[in-house]
């Protein structure tokens, strides 16, 4: 019924699963009971055509999408997880085909992709399928910049309207919005939403996202045109302490019971000149191997990329 009336009023709708798919353990019974195995991608691609067949014979769909995994955006993913993903995409891919789905399948979810290659989704999607994601940190983190690497497909930007932790505060972000989608605009989106829970009390967020809608006036000109001014310290990001854990062989053992996570730069000012930076890590949140995977980049004017994974 829902489905029915958006449609009356010009407005598309979309429902989801995460990705891999996440299947009822009474589901899972049945499934072992009739001596099936859950696990199985032939038992999952049975599971995806049941799916949208009953979308198919009960409402109209515009988009079913795929949610990525919220892990992802705090502490990254390993190759497992990767590929686990990876396969449940092709296998719903081909249980949309072999139904004939009247609807889209899309991608969603906190991030556009793993942290290492947020764009990998691209290299193996049919290009019909739209990408998107939301703005990470629950809304402190500015477009996902992946989107520019993203070719020749639909792709669409969701930046929070409010911040997620804070729904008790007054949400002062109308500009916030109209810088989003500037960016949106400069990595090549070609849709624009926005994700929030409350309603009356963003009604200036709400309206200053639906007036942007990339209608590139004097509001928006001086953004793509101004100079991009660092300031010195962290670029996003959260802070921990974890003042419990036992550090051994450092003379300053309190700075390594502190973790900033979640960043997307560190900017100092320094000279114009060559240097060599040391890096010095200590873990104090994890003691199992691989759970920290991250990636650090430097560069300076005039000089390549270089890119160390751990």
């Amino acid at each position: 019924m829902r489905s029915n009336n958006a449609r009356k009023l010009g407005i598309k709708t979309c429902i989801g699963t995460e990705t891999p798919l996440t299947i009822p353990e009474k589901v899972k019974k049945h499934l072992e009971e009739m001596g099936m195995d859950p696990t199985d991608p032939a038992i999952v691609l049975e599971l995806y055509k049941g799916i949208f067949q009953r979308i198919k014979e009960t409402h109209p769909l515009d988009y079913y999408w795929f949610w990525t995994p919220e892990g992802w955006t705090w502490q990254g993913e390993s190759d497992e997880e990767v590929n686990a993903v990876k396969q449940d995409l092709l296998t719903a891919i081909a249980a949309a085909k072999a139904v004939q789905a009247p609807f889209t399948l899309a991608t969603c979810g906190w991030v556009l992709g793993p942290m290492n290659n947020r764009s990998l989704f691209d290299k193996f999607l049919p290009k019909e399928m739209p990408m998107s994601c939301i703005n990470r940190e629950v809304g402190k983190a500015p477009v996902e910049r992946g989107f520019m690497d993203v070719k020749a497909r639909p792709k669409w930007a969701i930046p929070w309207l409010e911040d997620d932790p804070a729904l008790t505060s007054p949400q002062l972000w109308a500009g916030r919005m109209r810088a989003d989608a500037v960016d949106a605009l400069n990595y090549g989106c070609t849709g624009l939403m926005g994700i929030f829970w409350r309603t009356r009390i963003l009604g200036p967020n709400v309206s200053a996202l639906s007036k942007a809608a990339w209608r590139m006036d004097e509001w928006a000109r001086p953004r793509l045109n101004a100079k991009i001014v660092r300031t010195e310290g962290p670029v996003g990001g959260a802070h921990a302490s974890f003042n419990d854990t036992q550090i051994t062989g450092a003379k300053e053992e309190t700075l390594y019971k502190t973790v900033r996570y979640g960043m997307s730069a560190y900017h100092f000012k320094v000279p114009n000149g060559t240097y060599n930076v040391t890096l010095k890590f200590c873990e104090s949140a994890y003691k199992e191997k691989g759970k920290r995977i991250f990636s650090v980049k430097t560069a300076g004017q005039g000089s390549p990329l270089q890119t160390r994974h751990f």
